[in-house]
């Protein structure tokens, strides 16, 4: 039988009882915090490794895209002068390395939540850069499209049309991949560069650009 002093069966009073309950909460607390926190730490390193494989793709990307060009702009080279002297039949056998760009690390850093921890700013930056991408493997498959028809023109009287209209296509093409490159190389060399403002990022998106219309 208890006594009036507020003890309860076990020989323990209220206040142990109560003490014990809150010890016993602040601990949970503290787990949850630890947990949460451990939790922001993985979400933070998960972003940390989707922005160096994305980085890396933009590596891969622009050496898929710079190891064709020469072969691409001799091809065109000579289409420029069978325009000049009017004779397409010197462009017989033209052909097109088709630069595939991957965007799979991107897709897939998306779909994960990878990116939640990453400065939205720079988010803005990496999905401008993958829609010139994108532009870009749509002009190359219009530029294919425009080879089918040129093919199917070669021997008659629509030959050199169809070759006039491929070559615009192609300069379109190259024009864009050109900036592209450049887009890739400001990315892949001050990738997470904090120093990097708006500023600065306009300054060097323009310099590029500058060199590709000087190369067109």
């Amino acid at each position: 039988m208890s006594s009036g002093g507020g003890w309860l069966p076990g020989g323990r009073s209220a206040t142990e009882l109560f003490f014990e309950a809150g010890l016993i909460v602040f601990a949970v607390l503290v787990a949850l915090g630890v947990q949460e926190a451990w939790d922001d730490r993985e979400e933070r390193q998960r972003g940390q490794e989707a922005l160096a494989a994305i980085r890396s793709e933009f590596a891969a990307n622009l050496e898929e895209l710079t190891e064709n060009e020469p072969e691409n702009d001799s091809a065109f080279g000579s289409v420029a002068e069978a325009l000049d002297t009017d004779d397409a039949r010197r462009v017989r056998g033209l052909t097109y390395n088709y630069s595939l760009q991957q965007s799979d690390v991107w897709e897939s850093a998306r779909l994960t939540g990878a990116m939640r921890t990453v400065d939205l700013r720079l988010q803005a930056r990496i999905s401008q850069l993958y829609g010139v991408q994108a532009t870009f493997s749509e002009r190359q498959d219009r530029l294919l499209e425009g080879f089918t028809e040129y093919i199917g023109a070669v021997g008659t009287e629509r030959e050199s049309t169809a070759l006039r209209t491929l070559f615009a296509q192609w300069a379109v093409t190259r024009q864009i991949g050109c900036y592209l490159a450049s887009g890739y190389e400001i990315a892949v060399d001050h990738f997470q560069d904090e120093a990097l403002d708006d500023e600065r990022l306009t300054e060097l998106l323009e310099a590029g650009a500058a060199e590709c219309d000087a190369a067109g």
